[in-house]
C-alpha cells in the first residue's frame, strides 16, 4: 500500500491498454470482520478473470496480468488493516493498491482505461493531509483524514538520526539504546550526549533534521496536501528552514512523537489540520469574491470544465457531495451538462478536479452551504 500521490493520477488516467483491470470494493473495519473483505475481493477477482477470457486473454497471459493481486489475496495481514474502501489496479507491468478512507460501489471491469474516480477522489476530494512525526530515533510518514490515519512506507527516508550519519561520527558522541515504541514494529533509539560539545551535537542534529525536510521535499514532489509536523520544539525551525514543500502547515503538534500512540497523534494532529483547512477555505473564497469582480472566476460547471481542461483553473471549489452529469467534446471545446444521467455520462466533477490537479491547480472541497453562488462547482481561473 503507498501514498495516493498526483504522478499515480496521472500514470493511470494516461494508460491505455486492452487489458487494464480495476477492481473497487467496499470494505468493513478491522477485526474479526477482517475476512469478509478477503471474500469479497476474491469473488471480485473472479469477476475480473472471466471478463478477461471473455476477452480471448490466454490463461498464461491472464496469470501474468492478475499473478499479484491473486498473491494479494491470501495475504492476510493486508485484510486485517482494512478502512472503509479499497481500489486495486492490475494491468501488464502495473499493480496498484490504495485504501479508500469513504465508502465505495462495487465493481470489477476489464476495459482499455482504469475507472480512476476513487483515486481522484482520494487525492482531491477529502481533508486530507499529510503527518510527519518527527524524532530523533523514530521518523514516520502518515495519511490522514478526520476519520483516518495510516502509515505511509518511505524507503528513503531516514528513519533516525543514525541513518544519516551511519554511525561513523555520530557513535563517537552519542551512545543509544532501544527503548519499546509506542506502536509499530521494530526498536525505537533514545540517545545520550556523552564526550561531545554541544555545538557538535547540535550540527549533528541539523545535519539529520535537513537530510529529513530534503527528503521530505523530494518524495512529496507532486503532492498538494497540507503537511502537518509533530516533533519537539527545538527540531521545528531546522526542519522549516531546510523543508522546500509548499504546503507545509504553519501548524505543528509539539511532542515527542516516538513515545505516543498512532491514535493519539491522529487526534492532536487533526487540531492542526483543521485549522489549516479552515484557513484555506477562507482565502480561497476571499480570493473568489475579488476574482469574481474581476471576472477572473466562475460557478458556470461548463465554463469550469473547460478552464479546466484548458488548464486555467488556479484553485478549483468544489461541493464533496456533487456529481454533475454531462459529456466533455474537447475537440469541439463544448461540454454538455445534464439533468439526468445519460448511459455514458461522465462525472463532470470529478473530471474538473482531475484536470486541475493534472496541470498544478489546488482542488478544495467545501460543504454546499460555503460554495459560491450555492453551485456545486467553481474556480478561481489563472486568466
Amino acid at each position: 500500500m503507498r501514498l495516493a500521490t498526483i504522478a499515480d493520477l496521472r500514470r493511470l488516467s494516461e494508460l491505455r491498454d486492452e487489458h487494464c483491470v480495476s477492481i473497487i470494493m467496499p470494505t468493513t473495519g478491522v477485526g474479526a470482520e477482517y475476512d469478509k473483505n478477503r471474500i469479497r475481493f476474491k469473488t471480485l477477482l473472479g469477476r475480473a478473470e472471466k471478463a478477461l477470457e471473455e476477452r480471448g486473454v490466454s490463461g498464461k497471459d491472464s496469470r501474468e496480468i492478475l499473478g499479484q493481486a491473486q498473491a494479494l489475496e491470501g495475504e492476510r495481514p493486508f485484510w486485517k488493516a482494512c478502512t472503509r474502501g479499497l481500489a486495486v489496479y492490475s494491468a501488464p507491468g502495473i499493480f496498484l493498491t490504495y485504501r479508500l478512507p469513504f465508502e465505495t460501489e462495487e465493481r470489477a471491469e476489464v476495459g482499455e482505461r482504469f475507472i480512476i474516480r476513487p483515486l481522484i477522489r482520494l487525492v482531491a476530494r477529502e481533508d486530507r493531509y499529510l503527518l510527519l512525526a518527527l524524532g530523533l530515533g523514530d521518523n514516520r510518514l502518515f495519511e490522514a483524514t478526520p476519520h483516518s490515519i495510516r502509515e505511509i512506507p518511505a524507503e528513503n527516508l531516514p528513519r533516525g538520526i543514525s541513518d544519516t550519519l551511519r554511525y561513523d561520527v555520530f557513535e563517537k558522541h552519542l551512545q543509544g539504546h532501544a527503548t519499546a515504541r509506542a506502536t509499530g514494529s521494530g526498536a525505537r533509539m533514545t540517545f545520550h550526549g556523552h564526550g561531545s560539545s554541544k555545538e557538535v551535537r547540535r550540527s549533528q542534529v541539523r545535519r539529520y533534521v535537513t537530510d529529513v525536510a530534503e527528503k521530505i521535499s523530494e518524495l512529496l514532489a507532486e503532492e498538494t496536501a497540507p503537511l502537518v509536523v509533530a516533533t519537539l520544539p527545538h527540531l521545528l525551525p531546522d526542519f522549516r528552514d531546510a523543508c522546500g514543500y509548499p504546503h507545509l502547515a504553519e501548524e505543528s503538534v509539539e511532542v515527542d512523537p516516538g513515545h505516543m500512540e498512532i491514535e493519539e497523534l491522529h487526534r492532536r494532529s487533526l487540531e492542526s489540520a483543521k485549522a489549516v483547512f479552515g484557513r484555506e477555505l477562507d482565502r480561497a473564497l476571499e480570493r473568489y469574491g475579488n476574482s469574481a469582480a474581476a471576472a477572473e472566476a466562475t460557478s458556470d460547471a461548463g465554463q469550469v470544465v473547460l478552464a479546466a481542461s484548458d488548464g486555467r483553473v488556479d484553485t478549483l471549489l468544489l461541493d464533496n457531495e456533487a456529481r454533475i452529469h454531462g459529456k466533455h467534446f474537447p475537440d469541439r471545446h463544448e461540454v454538455e451538462v445534464h439533468e439526468e444521467p445519460d448511459g455514458d455520462d461522465t462525472d463532470l466533477v470529478d473530471l474538473a478536479a482531475m484536470k486541475t490537479l493534472l496541470q498544478g491547480g489546488r482542488v478544495l472541497a467545501l460543504p454546499r452551504e460555503r460554495m459560491p453562488n450555492r453551485e456545486p462547482i467553481a474556480a478561481i481561473l489563472r486568466y
